[in-house]
């Protein structure tokens, strides 16, 4: 910033030949049919996803009286979201959950119909719907989030490798041969599990919702 000394008023001069404005996606919702299309395809290429899903018309509408108070990036995590949710299937608005705040400050639900089941009530089937999705990325990227998992949410605590493969549904021995080949520490992973610590399963749970 200039005014606070942090930019050069000088060198800030130079480089602002030309002023680009990128409009927030409120003000551009004719695009979401076309982001919504780009987005998806981008995480397939990722590997957060094996194919992109069918999005319903009624979703985009949804989509399209919504004011995306976080832009684009919440779009893309709303889709991340919806995916796993459908399991793969087709996006509908039984997975699309957004909260609008009226102008008296109360929260309203938009996407789910009223009184329609969501699988975003059901831990257990949000969780399930997750691992399931994992199993069907490429070796690579479950390298990663296994090595995430153990390192820096479960800290190489003692016992780790039983109960991330346990919540993964992959057995002890893949998971350790996958750490073995990251090349990470075995700290604490081979030693048997005294019971795992109440802290580190929500932990991992959020973890593997979240990502999956």
């Amino acid at each position: 910033d200039v005014t606070v000394g942090h930019f050069r008023a000088d060198l800030y001069d130079r480089l602002n030949i030309f002023h680009v404005v990128v409009p927030p996606l409120r003000h551009r919702l004719e695009d979401i049919p076309i982001l919504t299309k780009q987005l998806l395809e981008a995480l397939c290429k990722k590997g957060v996803i094996t194919a992109a899903p069918k999005v319903e018309q009624n979703v985009l509408d949804i989509f399209s009286n919504y004011d995306w108070p976080g832009n684009i990036r919440e779009l893309k995590n709303v889709l991340e979201r919806a995916s796993v949710l459908s399991n793969g299937g087709t996006i509908t608005r039984a997975h699309i959950d957004l909260k609008r705040k009226s102008s008296s400050g109360a929260t309203a639900t938009i996407g789910r119909s009223e009184g329609a089941q969501w699988p975003g009530d059901n831990r257990k089937e949000v969780l399930d719907a997750a691992k399931q999705r994992f199993r069907r990325l490429g070796r690579d990227a479950k390298q990663k989030h296994i090595m995430t998992m153990f390192v820096d949410i479960c800290g190489a605590e003692s016992g780790a490798t039983t109960y991330i493969s346990e919540l993964l549904g992959l057995s002890k021995e893949t998971v350790r041969k996958i750490l073995n080949a990251a090349n990470v520490s075995k700290a604490g992973r081979t030693r048997p599990r005294a019971g795992a610590r109440a802290d580190l399963i929500p932990k991992l749970e959020k973890y593997i919702i979240d990502k999956f």
